[in-house]
């Protein structure tokens, strides 16, 4: 779902939009898309056809929501937001990536208990997670470098 654009360049909607897109295998969409960006299989899940699928997300869709109805109770869960994909909004061979919602449920549940974060003073981590995300090489990784060297990593990314 999202207000973005439906195809490259285009306006933004003025109406809410939705696309059906089944989830995708990590491996199969990590290779289709290695031409695009890194996804890293316990932070981001993927979704869309492959092929010639116009089907996708486009500019303006990022945050918007990933939902998958559970085939037994019918219920709506959250699963993921959007967050990158084709640049040019095709689909195509490539396909929609998203933030995987469960890989972040105790962070939000610890950010809604504590203080605002305040930058650490001294060269510590601030997250258990730290050696394992280095792992991933996200320390390097465009996207998540700068709050990784900022806030929560700054000993094991190198950052003091």
């Amino acid at each position: 779902m999202g207000w973005g654009s439906s195809s490259f360049q285009g306006k933004k909607s003025q109406i809410l939009m939705q696309a059906k897109m089944p989830i995708v295998e990590y491996n199969t969409c990590a290779k289709a898309n290695q031409d695009l960006g890194e996804v890293v299989d316990t932070m981001m899940l993927c979704a869309g056809y492959g092929g010639d699928s116009k089907i996708s997300g486009c500019h303006g869709d990022s945050g918007g929501p990933l939902v998958c109805q559970d085939r037994d109770t019918g219920r709506w869960t959250l699963r993921g937001t959007v967050s990158w994909g084709d640049h040019y909004c095709n689909g195509g061979p490539t396909y929609s990536v998203f933030v995987r919602i469960n890989s972040y449920v105790d962070w939000v549940k610890c950010k809604i208990a504590s203080q605002p974060l305040k930058p650490p003073q001294e060269c510590v981590d601030a997250h258990d997670y730290c050696g394992t995300w280095n792992g991933y090489g996200l320390c390097e990784n465009s996207y998540f470098r700068n709050m990784l060297k900022t806030f929560y990593c700054k000993k094991t990314c190198k950052a003091c």
